[in-house]
């Protein structure tokens, strides 16, 4: 890829300005190069004609390349030796929309994670029908139900040896029986409840994590049988997005590899010094695509009282 030197004066006015920000806003070198990076591998797909990119899906390997192209005309720190959490530090930060090069932003794009085969990112255009997924962000809100729970049956010294981590979080919820409790709780619901079981914590699998799965036993009426519905939980610290991407993945995944009717998407995230906030998303059917996007169904606070370390 030739740039010539107009080019190359941009790139490093754009490295200054973008040191002088972070210094401002004390994000690291390795956020603020992501960013040039990005830019440097949209500016060389980019057809100014068609107002399009020639392809959209980047793989690890235009990252690599990418890295090897801009460190010959700016220094760069950054290091790419594990694509696939080079997009995945961004989107779950909370400020993620501000580690996205504005003027991609301002062009009418935005960028989405993609896992398997290689695959890192994928550059979306921005409409009116797809908002910029990096400003959406999951949280309590004043209308959001609120359900006090207690933390008295969890142990004194477990409770001293509570970590600001996702394990720690999970556990919680788990012990807490705080994934029953929304089922229980609810003033509408998608499936009529009998029953919730948790089955198991931190299923890896090859595109995706589910951190925590559960089945649900529902009603179908006194005329059939009982069904079953999986349902698979994404876990978040109180200083991470809850990135739908990533509760699709996992609802996808249960429905390739269970024989439940359903799955219904759920994501806890820590709300620091309140509890544990829950979003529950509509449910998939067995057969039918997971779309795009989930849509959220409801969501709930589960105020712990006593108050847990870490959460």
């Amino acid at each position: 890829m030739q740039q010539d030197d107009e080019d190359i004066d941009d790139l490093v006015l754009t490295e200054l300005d973008l040191n002088e920000a972070m210094k401002e806003d004390a994000e690291t070198w390795d956020e603020g190069e992501k960013a040039l990076l990005i830019k440097h591998i949209f500016d060389d797909l980019w057809i100014e004609e068609t107002n399009s990119l020639k392809k959209t899906i980047i793989i690890d390997e235009d990252l690599r390349t990418a890295r090897v192209e801009l460190g010959k005309l700016i220094p760069l720190k950054i290091k790419v030796g594990n694509p696939n959490n080079f997009f995945k530090d961004i989107v779950r930060k909370k400020a993620a929309y501000r580690l996205w090069p504005a003027s991609l932003r301002d062009k009418g794009w935005t960028g989405e994670q993609r896992t398997g085969d290689g695959k890192v990112f994928e550059f979306v255009r921005i409409t009116e029908e797809w908002p910029d997924n990096l400003q959406i962000d999951y949280g309590p809100t004043e209308d959001t139900p609120r359900f006090i729970v207690q933390t008295l049956s969890i142990p004194l010294w477990t409770k001293e040896l509570g970590r600001n981590d996702e394990p720690w979080l999970l556990q919680s919820a788990v012990n807490l029986r705080v994934v029953e409790t929304h089922f229980s709780t609810a003033e509408k619901s998608q499936l009529p409840a009998l029953s919730v079981t948790h089955l198991q914590m931190d299923l890896k699998l090859r595109k995706t994590q589910i951190d925590a799965l559960y089945l649900l036993q529902y009603d179908q009426g006194a005329a059939r049988p009982s069904g079953f519905a999986h349902v698979t939980v994404e876990a978040k610290q109180h200083n991470q997005r809850i990135v739908v991407e990533q509760v699709g993945w996992q609802a996808e995944a249960a429905l390739k590899n269970q024989k439940a009717d359903y799955v219904v998407p759920l994501a806890l995230a820590a709300v620091r010094g309140e509890g544990i906030y829950v979003v529950e998303f509509e449910m998939i059917k067995r057969g039918d695509e997971v779309p795009p996007r989930l849509k959220v169904f409801r969501d709930a606070l589960y105020l712990l009282r006593p108050k847990l370390v870490g959460i």
